[in-house]
């Protein structure tokens, strides 16, 4: 069996060696891909002096999440791989946290991705997981919180792309990220594909990671004029690119925030957000053809 570990970095120094070393006690093998997202800090020295058996593939330039996880994708499957691992260069995994998701998957073939308990730096249930993960009710909680063995595998609408197993039929079908997104976005627009070809997301409870980020999520009215725009932009782009509605309703649902948005900027008198709701749907309005492409090309493929 070929399990390759894909790792995108840029500037992750700081997070090397946890990551690093985590991949080099898996009790399982595993090869290891990292795509270098044109890291100016000495990200890629530390992985080719310390970490020899990591393939380091450099980009050169910033391709964002997605389209660098792809180049990873498409060299391991060329490479017959039958599971990917994608792994945050801001995560580390356990000994068993990969061998605990393929005997997972191989008793439940249906899943597409499968994801691991992700835990914080203090080894505490990460907040922003339980809050993506919130029809993972208390019942399967106690499961896992009293340790019930039994191989469960919990169903859940949306896991974020932190550490995710992924099957070889998934990547086959799916053919990676969707490459309209940059930078946040793109995980959530894979499982609304994975569930419009039939593909369900689950959590093993007895298997851990750990995700080394800040918890604290900030609303729009707390971002940057640009960071706004681009994140409510996202936002939006993700609606009209799930394929599980059809475009005249993810349209509606488009301009329904939009107006949103935009009114709840002028009654609170925060008008950064009528602006972010503004330039957000003329830049969704300036790219609806390439959008109305990129739908199609995944409805019938």
């Amino acid at each position: 069996m070929k399990i390759y570990v894909i790792i995108v970095t840029y500037n992750g120094a700081k997070w090397v060696k946890a990551c690093f070393d985590s991949i080099k006690q898996s009790n399982i093998p595993l090869e290891t891909i990292v795509i270098d997202n044109n890291s100016s800090d000495n990200t890629v020295e530390l992985i080719k002096k310390q970490y020899s058996f990591a393939e380091v593939i450099e980009t050169g330039t910033n391709l964002g999440f997605g389209k660098a996880n792809n180049i990873g994708i498409e060299k391991a499957l060329k490479r017959n791989a039958d599971y990917v691992f994608l792994l945050n260069q801001d995560a580390s995994i356990y000994s068993n946290t990969i061998e605990l998701l393929i005997e997972a998957h191989q008793k439940n073939t249906e899943y597409g991705i499968l994801s691991p308990i992700q835990l914080n730096e203090q080894l505490n249930l990460d907040t922003r997981f339980f809050k993506y993960t919130s029809n993972f009710n208390a019942l399967n909680f106690q499961d896992f919180l009293l340790q019930k063995k039994g191989g469960n595998v919990y169903q859940v609408k949306f896991v974020n792309a932190a550490l995710w197993l992924i099957s070889k039929e998934c990547l086959l079908k799916l053919k990676g990220f969707n490459p309209f997104f940059q930078h946040y976005g793109e995980d959530n627009n894979f499982v609304d594909t994975c569930h419009f070809y039939s593909f369900k997301i689950g959590i093993v409870p007895f298997s851990f990671g750990i995700h080394y980020r800040n918890q604290e999520i900030l609303p729009l009215s707390k971002l940057s004029l640009s960071k706004g725009r681009y994140n409510f932009y996202t936002i939006l782009l993700k609606k009209l690119l799930n394929l599980n509605h059809s475009f005249l309703h993810v349209y509606f649902l488009v301009l329904n925030s939009f107006i949103r948005l935009f009114l709840k900027g002028i009654i609170q008198l925060k008008f950064n957000l009528s602006i972010i709701a503004i330039f957000s749907i003329v830049k969704i309005h300036f790219n609806l053809k390439r959008i109305l492409e990129n739908r199609n090309k995944y409805l019938i493929s």
